[in-house]
């Protein structure tokens, strides 16, 4: 459900977020992330990557987002 909602955002502000992302390249890698081929593991491909999709998810939900992690 959350990659549906992120990918009507997406699409709903297409020219915000090739802007944002900088370019209509990265634009579509995040927006590919987003559609799973099948059901299982998701590929590395398919991940929700940071800040990208952290950002959506911001905006779609109304909250903040924090990666957390080290090295």
């Amino acid at each position: 459900m959350v990659r549906l909602d992120l990918t009507i955002v997406l699409n709903q502000n297409r020219a915000r977020y090739v802007k944002l992302f900088g370019g209509q390249d990265i634009f579509d890698v995040i927006k590919n992330a987003l559609v799973p081929d099948e059901i299982g593991a998701a590929h590395d491909d398919k991940w929700m990557t940071m800040p990208d999709v952290g950002f959506l998810v911001a905006q779609k939900y109304k909250h903040v987002v924090a990666l957390i992690g080290g090295n």
